[in-house]
């Protein structure tokens, strides 16, 4: 194997089969359970809290430690168009969407109002925010994990895969991005005191166990939580339809006519993508972001 995307000095690939360990991924169009739940969330609690022992072991901001974090990925997006243009096209696809399943004159019109300023809002959204900011994954959703089992069928353990969006911002991007797109509604909001807590236990222990303070508390984080709301919300308008349609070869990577002509379809074929939508537009709705 050779490779063209490494840099001078760090050329050195080490793949592992993870299989071979009894890590499996979960289907993407079901979600998961959840025990499944927890454990990414006790998994992201170490991952983020590590990144904070790391940064004041070496005392200094790991942006100047490790350089590929002063790029923002967003900003260097190469599929055709910038990730502004990208987004755009997206939320038209979910403005149709809408319509097409009726009954969702709320959603349309919130979504018209807040799409030409999706970009704009989406790169605060990924900003910097002390006291939140760590290391996060960046791409959190079921694909890019694998969970292991033990002789009873029960979840014992994770691990997360494809970290090239990894970016330092706050913690609650990756909370809003697995939660809202991997998790059911029944999971999800029946739990939900349960699974921020989960996540929040991980997290101040790990830092605790390095011999540092917890930089927030579990109120602040539930109220960085709600802050980051409309990063989530973009997110399931724009990838659910993705992840619960059964072509992958045609979503999202086709051309724009054939993402709304499949999304139209699954509108009428595909009650997994209604369920799915509603619950997460109903949710943010309560919690008074969608008005």
């Amino acid at each position: 194997m050779t490779n063209q995307c490494t840099d001078k000095g760090k050329e050195v690939l080490i793949l592992e089969n993870l299989k071979e360990k009894g890590y499996k991924m979960q289907n993407k169009a079901v979600g998961v359970d959840l025990a499944h739940t927890l454990l990414v969330m006790k998994e992201l609690g170490k991952l983020h809290a590590a990144s904070i022992l790391l940064a004041t072991r070496l005392k200094m901001d790991l942006t100047h430690k490790y350089d590929f974090f002063q790029t923002e990925w967003t900003e260097k997006f190469n599929w055709g168009s910038d990730w502004g243009q990208f987004m755009d096209q997206y939320l038209d696809t979910g403005l149709m969407m809408f319509e097409a399943m009726g009954g969702c004159d709320k959603v349309t019109a919130w979504l018209r109002k807040v799409k030409p300023q999706a970009w704009p809002r989406y790169r605060q959204l990924i900003a910097r925010k002390a006291p939140f900011d760590a290391i996060i994954h960046g791409d959190c959703w079921i694909n890019n994990m694998f969970f292991r089992y033990d002789d009873a069928g029960h979840p014992e353990g994770v691990t997360f895969l494809d970290l090239q969006g990894s970016r330092v911002a706050s913690v609650a991007l990756d909370l809003q991005h697995f939660l809202n797109l991997n998790v059911p509604d029944t999971v999800r909001r029946d739990n939900f005191d349960t699974i921020i807590s989960t996540y929040y236990d991980s997290f101040r222990r790990t830092v605790s166990g390095g011999g540092v303070a917890a930089p927030f508390t579990l109120e602040q984080l539930r109220e960085e939580y709600e802050d980051k709301g409309l990063y989530g919300v973009l997110y399931a308008i724009m990838w659910l339809p993705c992840m619960l349609s059964t072509d992958d070869g045609v979503y999202p990577f086709e051309s724009e006519a054939v993402r709304r002509a499949t999304v139209q379809q699954m509108v009428h074929t595909n009650p997994a993508l209604r369920l799915a939508l509603l619950s997460v537009m109903e949710e943010w709705s309560q919690r008074g972001l969608i008005s």
